[in-house]
């Protein structure tokens, strides 16, 4: 059961790429990535006018973006099943491919999704999740926690 939103997005997030490789998900898998689903899309908790696909949840906290070689700082201002909603002082462009880095700071895990940027507007820019995500636990940890179960091995 995930601890967190980070920890449910990445679940959502593996799990989709799993499905949409044509990785078969077992029944554990099937259970959790619907449950993730339902609860990223806040079914019954959210406005039927809202024509996204995944309500926006405010999560302030800062993050890292790698891109074209570079790191970037940035504030993250809202989070969806889909995508970010970024604040920096320099947006990337759109279409620019980049790895979203976010550290949960209950937990000191951080989470890799890689993301595409589909909009920009003066200091703040919104990304589309695409690909597999990573968790990675800080050096000296423990560990990065539980991960989801695989039969076979997954190739991109």
């Amino acid at each position: 059961m995930p601890r967190s939103l980070l920890q449910l997005l990445y679940d959502y997030r593996l799990l989709l790429a799993l499905q949409d490789a044509g990785v078969p998900l077992d029944d554990e898998e099937a259970h959790r990535f619907r449950s993730a689903q339902l609860l990223l899309r806040g079914e019954g908790f959210y406005r039927a006018a809202d024509r996204r696909a995944f309500p926006r949840l405010p999560f302030p906290r800062p993050a890292q973006l790698t891109c074209s070689g570079q790191f970037l700082l940035c504030h993250l201002a809202d989070v969806s099943g889909g995508g970010v909603r970024l604040r920096c002082l320099d947006p990337r462009p759109v279409g620019e491919e980049l790895l979203v880095h976010l550290t949960d700071p209950a937990t000191s895990l951080e989470y890799t999704f890689p993301a595409r940027v589909v909009w920009t507007k003066a200091t703040e820019m919104g990304l589309c999740f695409e690909g597999v995500p990573t968790l990675a636990s800080p050096r000296g940890a423990g560990g990065p926690g539980p991960r989801p179960r695989r039969r076979t091995p997954f190739a991109a």
